[in-house]
């Protein structure tokens, strides 16, 4: 499915995996610094990784000893996302195990993830397109 980006000019890709690729590559060959942050390392470990960009920032806590409290209710809403949600529960489902993640994916789909996405990126954030 082609993917058209509404920059100015407008961009084009032969995919999202391509437009994925693109996305990551550009911000790892920046020349001014930039921190990157697996969506799965702030699902899974929040309060550490919360900790770890805080000091990349220089940041300190207001309050030390304050409680971290999980967000745990759907971050989407409205019509275009009824039947849809999830909440952090249900995405740690869905997300947590190989079983579940790729469990709407074809292996055509799989096929060409492989090939479109940069395999140093794959292995740059620790992700693996499973066997087939």
């Amino acid at each position: 499915m082609k993917v058209r980006v509404n920059y100015k000019p407008p961009a084009f890709f032969d995919s999202l995996a391509h437009f994925w690729t693109q996305w990551y590559k550009e911000y790892l060959d920046a020349d001014y610094p930039r921190l990157i942050v697996r969506f799965e390392d702030l699902q899974f470990h929040a309060k550490e990784m919360i900790n770890i960009v805080c000091q990349c920032a220089g940041a300190v806590p207001r309050d030390p000893n304050a409680e971290f409290t999980y967000i745990v209710d759907s971050a989407k809403w409205g019509n275009g996302h009824k039947g849809k949600q999830t909440n952090l529960i249900t995405a740690m489902i869905k997300y947590g195990t190989d079983a579940k993640r790729f469990s709407g994916m074809t292996k055509e789909d799989l096929e060409y993830a492989a090939t479109a996405i940069d395999p140093e990126l794959m292995q740059l954030f620790h992700y693996e397109i499973p066997s087939l």
